[in-house]
C-alpha cells in the first residue's frame, strides 16, 4: 500500500547554527486543516497541534521537512539518503503566532523562509574587472562568471548566516556548451541581492554561452548546493524530462498569453562622463507581439553601463591618469581595439570608421607604420588601440557606447518577450519532490492537443513549484511557461 507521509525536524538555534540533534515534530502537524502544510517556492507555513507538548519555537530556529508517497514498509529519516530522496524544505523560522480553533483547540503557526531564500538575499556589492584576477579558493583566476559566482558565494560564507554555507556544485559547467572557454567579464554592480547579482550574471550577455538559471537544493549532507544550469538543453525533446496527462496529472491550462509581452524597451544607461544621464530605445517592429497586441513597452535601468566604460579606463592600469572622470591629457589612447577581421567592436558592426551608425569620430593609430585607418586598414598583428582627441570626444563615445550596451540589452529582452508565450497549469495526482524548477519538461496533453494523433508534445519551462499538505493529502501544483531558449531549440509554436 502507498501512502503519504511527512517528517518535520525542529533544530533550535545555537551559536553559531543550531542544536546538533533536534526534534520531530511530526505528530504535532495539523491534519484537519486542509493546507496544514504550504510550501510555495522559498516560503514555508506550518500549522501545529499546541496541546502542551510543543518545544519552544522561536524565529532563527531551523525547521526540515520530508515528504513521499512512500510503501508503508518505509520510514522517512534524516540519513543522507532521505535528504536526496525525500527532502521538501530546509529554512529558518522567521515568525509563529497562536491561533485557537472554533472548537477551542490551540494551534502554533509557524512561517519561515528557505535557505535558499535567506542565504540569497543577502545584499552585496559587486566589482570585478576583466582584466584583474580575483581570488578564488586560494587560486587567482580571470572573472569569468561561474569565477565571478563562486567569488560571491565565498564572501557570503564569510558572512555566516545563521551559520548556513553556500556550496558550488562540482556538477556546474566550467566551459561553454561548444567546449571553449568562458571569456572573462566586467561586472559591477551597486548592494544587490545574491539571486539577483546571479540572475544578472547568469544571463547571455555576460555568460556568452545562452541565459542559465540557479538553484540552490540540500545535497545528501544537508549542505546548501548553488546548481547553475544552461537553459539551452543538449538532448532532443524524446531525452526530456515527460509528464503526461491522466498519468501524472490531470489539467488546467491557458493558451497564449498576450498579457506578458514585451516589444520595446526604453533603457536608462547610467551617466556619461558628466554625470548627465544617458538613454536609449529598442523596439522589435517584426516581433509576434507587435502584430497582435500593438506596442507593449517596458522601461529598465542599467545605471552602471556607462559608468563601467569608464571604470575600465581608469583600472587599465596603462592609459594615463584621470581627473574627475576624463583623461589627464589628450590625445588620450583608450584600452579598446576593433577586431577587424570581423568588422566588430564591443560587440557591435564597424563599417567604414562607424559602428552602429553613430561613433564616427575616432582615430585608428597603431605600431607607426601608418596603417590603422578605414582607408588605410589595419592588415598585421600590431596593437591598435582608439585614440580620443578631447573631453568632448571621450564623453560623446561613453554616451554612444553606453546606448549601445543599453539597445543590445533591450534586444535580448524582445527576444525573449516578443512573442505571446504558452503559460500551462496542473495539479499532479501525487505529491511529488523530484522535479527541478527551472528545467524543461516535455509535456503530454491530449485535451489541448499536445501529443494527440501525432501531434508533437510541447517542450515547457517548469517556473513555480507549490506543495500543500492537509486532509487531502500531499498535493503538487506546477506552473509552466515556454521562453525564448525554448522557442531557439524546437521552434515557435513547437508542439502545434
Amino acid at each position: 500500500m502507498i501512502r503519504s507521509q511527512v517528517r518535520i525536524i525542529h533544530f533550535a538555534k545555537s551559536s553559531p547554527g543550531w542544536e546538533a540533534t533536534g526534534t520531530d515534530l511530526t505528530n504535532s502537524l495539523d491534519y484537519q486543516s486542509s493546507q496544514s502544510t504550504n510550501i510555495n517556492s522559498d516560503t514555508l507555513q506550518l500549522t501545529l497541534k499546541n496541546d502542551g507538548s510543543l518545544p519552544s519555537i522561536t524565529p532563527d530556529d531551523r525547521i526540515d521537512f520530508f515528504a513521499a508517497n512512500t510503501p508503508d514498509s518505509v520510514v522517512i529519516g534524516t540519513t543522507s539518503e532521505d535528504y536526496d530522496n525525500y527532502f521538501l524544505f530546509n529554512g529558518t523560522v522567521e515568525e509563529t503566532k497562536d491561533e485557537l480553533t472554533p472548537a477551542g483547540e490551540k494551534r502554533l503557526v509557524i512561517q519561515g523562509a528557505s535557505a535558499t531564500q535567506v542565504l540569497m538575499r543577502a545584499l552585496l556589492p559587486a566589482g570585478y574587472f576583466n582584466q584583474k584576477t580575483i581570488n578564488v579558493n586560494g587560486v587567482d583566476v580571470y572573472p569569468t562568471v561561474p569565477n565571478i559566482m563562486q567569488s560571491i558565494i565565498e564572501f557570503v560564507n564569510g558572512l555566516n548566516i545563521d551559520g548556513r554555507q553556500l556550496l558550488w556544485s562540482p556538477s556546474n559547467p566550467t566551459e561553454k556548451i561548444d567546449e571553449t572557454a568562458f571569456k572573462a567579464v566586467s561586472y559591477s554592480s551597486n548592494y544587490k541581492p545574491v539571486n539577483q547579482l546571479f540572475a544578472d550574471l547568469s544571463q547571455d550577455a555576460y555568460t556568452g554561452d545562452g541565459d542559465y538559471y540557479f538553484y540552490v537544493k540540500v545535497n545528501g549532507t544537508g549542505k546548501n548546493e548553488v546548481v547553475w544550469k544552461r537553459r539551452r538543453e543538449t538532448a532532443d525533446a524524446t531525452n526530456l524530462a515527460s509528464l503526461t496527462e491522466g498519468t501524472d496529472f490531470s489539467t488546467r491550462a491557458t493558451p497564449y498569453g498576450t498579457w506578458d509581452v514585451t516589444n520595446s524597451v526604453i533603457v536608462h544607461c547610467g551617466k556619461d562622463a558628466y554625470s548627465n544621464g544617458i538613454l536609449t530605445f529598442y523596439y522589435g517592429s517584426n516581433s509576434q507581439g507587435t502584430m497582435s497586441v500593438g506596442q507593449r513597452a517596458k522601461y529598465i535601468a542599467e545605471p552602471l553601463a556607462g559608468n563601467n566604460l569608464v571604470l575600465e579606463s581608469q583600472q587599465s592600469g596603462s592609459v594615463g591618469v584621470f581627473i574627475d572622470r576624463f583623461p589627464s591629457s589628450f590625445p588620450y589612447r583608450t584600452i579598446w581595439s576593433p577586431d577587424l577581421d570581423s568588422k566588430n567592436f564591443m560587440g557591435n558592426v564597424w563599417e567604414d570608421g562607424k559602428f552602429f551608425g553613430t561613433i564616427d569620430f575616432i582615430n585608428f593609430v597603431d605600431d607607426g607604420t601608418g596603417k590603422g585607418t578605414p582607408a588605410n586598414p589595419q592588415t598585421t598583428a600590431c596593437d591598435l588601440k582608439l585614440i580620443i582627441d578631447s573631453k568632448a570626444e571621450f564623453n560623446t563615445f561613453i554616451r554612444n557606447a553606453a546606448r549601445l550596451d543599453g539597445k543590445k540589452l533591450g534586444k535580448k529582452l524582445v527576444d525573449k518577450y516578443g512573442y505571446a508565450r504558452y503559460k500551462f497549469t496542473c495539479s499532479l495526482y501525487y505529491g511529488r519532490n523530484n522535479l527541478t524548477l527551472g528545467a524543461a519538461y516535455n509535456i503530454t496533453c491530449a485535451t489541448l492537443g499536445w501529443g494527440k494523433d501525432g501531434a508533437t508534445n510541447r517542450v515547457l519551462r517548469l517556473s513555480d513549484i507549490k506543495h500543500t499538505i492537509g486532509t487531502d493529502g500531499w498535493n503538487t501544483n506546477l506552473v509552466f511557461e515556454e521562453d525564448w531558449e525554448i522557442f531557439g531549440k524546437y521552434g515557435e509554436g513547437f508542439g502545434e
